[in-house]
């Protein structure tokens, strides 16, 4: 029986629900494809016997301008649906859209699928969860008048600065491949200071003087309950890297202390300063995702 591509619209949202349900996926998919007007790149349908067996769509991120991100699904018994629907998007896009990007659960049906596609692996992304109440009780550092929380920055403009910059340094540094957009420190101090951000857990670690940063490491409130994630880490230099490990340890201490039972972390293969935090305590090795990208091929 043919299988037909059609462009999403809609019409198909129950059925995509209804996809997304048979095919284990998450419902996130469809507020990302219903959700996603000003950003996106166009959705494709497979049907089969006027049923829709997979979808595809993507999108352009603010954040990251230079890549077109994608997502896909299909039922497992059709997941040769995904070369014609990929071969859908990538008519509908330009040159200026490459490379193409996702990522992908490294154990689960897709991510196999995609492994034999033969498309380029920029990083792995670490997701684990370290449960507190087994773990270790954190110990308090030794030089703790050099460790100052976001807190107790606030009313030191010079090291707000001064740790934007860092910040904002680190994370471009570690994002080379799909580079970030050229933003102001005033969107970089914002984000920093998001709601989420635990001003009392986020530690910066400070020079002898008192008026360098040698390192830094942020702690965020979660959607699960009894649960805090790790956020942006780094060091002034990677001679200053093991200082992370102390500031993880009085992270730790925090959040053994407000009653919080799970630390959960993003460690990306990129930044040698996550792969450091990672190391630093028996942190899980999975779930890990794989992100690809897709260059656009020759004519």
């Amino acid at each position: 029986m043919e299988i037909i591509i059609k462009k999403y619209n809609n019409s198909y949202k129950e059925e995509l629900r209804e996809l997304i349900i048979q095919a284990n996926g998450e419902l996130s998919l469809l507020n990302l494809v219903e959700g996603n007007r000003s950003t996106s790149k166009g959705s494709f349908i497979a049907l089969r016997k006027e049923k829709m067996i997979g979808l595809i769509t993507s999108w352009k991120s603010i954040f990251h301008p230079y890549c077109t991100y994608f997502r896909c699904i299909a039922l497992p018994e059709y997941l040769d649906c995904l070369d014609r629907l990929l071969a859908e998007m990538e008519g509908s896009l330009s040159k200026g859209d490459y490379p193409l990007q996702i990522s992908l659960d490294e154990n689960s049906i897709l991510g196999n699928y995609f492994s034999r596609l033969n498309l380029k692996i920029i990083r792995k992304t670490y997701l684990p969860s370290l449960d507190l109440s087994v773990s270790s009780q954190g110990m308090l550092p030794v030089a703790l008048q050099r460790i100052k929380s976001l807190r107790e920055l606030e009313t030191r403009p010079d090291i707000i600065t001064q740790l934007t910059k860092l910040v904002k340094r680190n994370y471009e540094e570690t994002h080379f491949v799909n580079p970030v957009a050229d933003l102001t420190l005033d969107k970089w101090k914002e984000m920093i200071w998001a709601e989420d951000i635990l001003l009392d857990g986020s530690y910066v670690y400070l020079n002898e003087k008192g008026d360098g940063i040698l390192a830094y490491s942020f702690l965020h409130k979660s959607d699960q309950q009894g649960t805090v994630e790790l956020g942006w880490s780094g060091a002034s230099d990677l001679s200053e890297i093991d200082i992370l490990s102390i500031l993880l340890e009085k992270q730790i201490y925090y959040s053994q202390l407000h009653g919080y039972r799970f630390l959960e972390g993003e460690f990306d293969t990129t930044s040698p300063y996550a792969m450091h935090m990672l190391k630093s305590k028996p942190f899980p090795r999975e779930p890990v995702l794989i992100t690809f990208q897709k260059e656009k091929e020759n004519d």
